[in-house]
């Protein structure tokens, strides 16, 4: 059995959930505007330009997994009946399709509340969504 070999350096990355998590509560105790792209790569122990890869910039960090949430949400509307009323397919499935871990609760909380507190976290083009898929199918 070979054994990894320590080749000095900084540790690999963990994963992007985990890098962040700890950008989320980094904003919760510095505040957003307060917390670089470094001091979140010094904090996770990877480069920056490693964090960058995981994420072009604080505010993907911020709104980690909503892509998806939006993108699923997206596909359920594209998916429904054409005659169907999208705020009550949106009123059914959305309970569904969003849950989270009890363990996941706290984190969420923390989101939300950095989101709440901080209008610059907000991604541009936020103030001007649009329905995606429901008209003209």
């Amino acid at each position: 059995m070979s054994q990894a070999v320590n080749r000095g350096g900084r540790p690999r990355a963990a994963d992007r959930a985990a890098v962040a998590r700890t950008g989320l509560r980094m904003f919760a105790e510095r505040g957003y505007d307060a917390v670089t792209m470094t001091d979140i790569a010094e904090q996770c122990g990877i480069g920056r330009s490693t964090l960058l890869r995981y994420f072009a910039s604080k505010a993907d960090v911020l709104w980690d997994r909503t892509e998806d949430e939006v993108a699923a949400l997206a596909e359920t509307l594209r998916a429904a009946p054409r005659d169907a009323d999208p705020i009550a397919v949106l009123c059914t499935q959305m309970p569904k399709m969003l849950t989270y871990l009890d363990s996941e609760m706290d984190l969420l909380r923390t989101q939300v509340s950095v989101i709440a507190e901080s209008s610059s976290g907000w991604p541009s083009g936020i103030g001007s969504v649009r329905a995606v898929g429901v008209r003209g199918r």
